[in-house]
């Protein structure tokens, strides 16, 4: 059960570095396309769902992601301790 902890936590930060990054680095630049890489699977369905042309350009998906791990955290937390 702690590796699927440290793995929501590392992924947690990386979504959370490559939000940031999204703001100062362009693309072109490696760390932001190697973090891309690898969060942009995530946001694909959220994206879908709500595209970021629908606010105004503001892309929410990494928020959703974000309350999504959340919520995976606290739901194996819960059926660990209920045991």
């Amino acid at each position: 059960m702690p590796a699927v902890f440290w793995a929501l936590k590392i992924l947690t930060i990386l979504v959370i570095a490559e939000a940031i990054l999204s703001w100062v680095q362009p693309m072109s630049q490696s760390p932001r396309r190697e973090l891309s890489r690898i969060t942009n699977p995530l946001y694909a369905p959220i994206r879908a769902l709500i595209p970021p042309g629908r606010l105004g350009g503001l892309d929410i998906s990494p928020l959703i992601v974000l309350l999504l791990i959340q919520l995976a955290s606290r739901a194996i937390t819960g059926i660990a301790y209920s045991q």
